[in-house]
């Protein structure tokens, strides 16, 4: 492989297609490339290695776990923002010199108890310092608030999905690409929802965009949903729910409903986003849509499933990056 990485190199390739091409390291790919500049192509050829292949030690472990778990690859100088195997293993070989397979990676990571995981995406526009005085005093002061006045806090948000939209995978013989059909037409419902640590959820579901006479609507719905109890509502900073013809209908409401909105970029604090993975993920996204009525249909039927296992819900609040809002 080394003198496959040369040959590649004296034709033109660059050491990250050398890597790409061989299944090997980026560093490995600018090892060669150094050596054969400094040295020669002879240094490429193995060496006898009485002591065996280097591993990683216990302590270098350690250390690489302290170095993935709170860090990207772009703290690092890499490109991406994602831990590979081919990333970690790049890693390794700069802080120690240690050239090592990506199954061998897998190996060390696995023994760190480490695993791939779909990350949570964090808008770099967050202000950190917002969210710790969300978490630890303007939610706190909320809550305390609606426990003196009796009112219930709901969170809420709203998404749109298009009959196109898919997720999930099925099974199939191997190299034969199972077809599911679908509408060929792009239609749009969007669907607005507000759910309470209790379990309670409620939701509209209509053609359209939202804008703020939209969410007015949803908020009448919402009181009435709530019988008679004053109701806390906690959102994002969207157009609609911050605009003045929005604040005028809460505070003409004689009490009964207030806002309160969520530190900017923040989405991973609203429970209520997990209600969107449930029905757009979960459920939507594995249907076969036949036209917008079936779509519209599809959509208040799952919502439908959550208002009547208020379990569900209630689970959604048990989620660790939710643990600011116990009661």
């Amino acid at each position: 492989q080394r003198f496959e990485a040369a040959r590649l190199l004296r034709a033109g390739r660059n050491p990250e297609q050398v890597a790409e091409a061989l299944g090997r390291s980026r560093a490995w790919a600018f090892w060669v490339q150094k050596t054969l500049r400094e040295d020669g192509e002879s240094a490429l050829a193995a060496k006898p290695r009485p002591e065996g292949p280097k591993k990683v030690s216990g302590k270098q472990r350690a250390e690489l776990a302290i170095l993935i778990k709170d860090h990207t690859p772009m703290d690092y100088g890499f490109d991406e923002a994602l831990w590979t195997r081919k990333i970690v293993g790049d890693l390794i070989y700069e802080r120690w010199d240690i050239d090592l397979s990506a199954p061998t990676v897998g190996a060390v990571l696995h023994d760190l108890e480490f695993s791939p995981q779909r990350p949570l995406r964090q808008a770099i526009e967050q202000d950190p310092e917002a969210v710790v005085r969300w978490e630890k005093e303007e939610f706190p002061t909320i809550r305390a608030r609606a426990r003196k006045e009796g009112a219930e806090v709901y969170f809420g948000d709203e998404a749109a999905v298009r009959s196109d939209y898919h997720s999930g995978t099925t099974w199939a013989p191997v190299g034969q690409t199972p077809v599911v059909r679908t509408t060929g037409s792009r239609t749009t419902v969007s669907m607005l929802s507000a759910i309470s640590r209790k379990g309670e959820i409620s939701f509209d579901v209509r053609e359209g965009t939202v804008d703020s006479q939209v969410f007015i609507d949803f908020c009448v719905k919402l009181l009435a949903d709530a019988g008679g109890k004053k109701v806390f509502l906690i959102l994002d900073n969207a157009t609609y729910h911050v605009s003045r013809k929005t604040r005028q209908f809460a505070e003409d409401s004689d009490g009964r409903l207030t806002l309160f909105f969520l530190p900017t970029y923040s989405p991973e604090l609203n429970p209520d986003e997990l209600v969107w993975k449930n029905v757009k993920h979960d459920t939507l996204g594995r249907a076969s849509i036949k036209d917008a009525g079936d779509l519209r249909s599809r959509a208040v039927a799952a919502l439908e499933h959550l208002r009547d296992f208020p379990e569900i819900i209630r689970g959604i609040f048990r989620a660790p990056r939710l643990s600011y809002i116990h009661w």
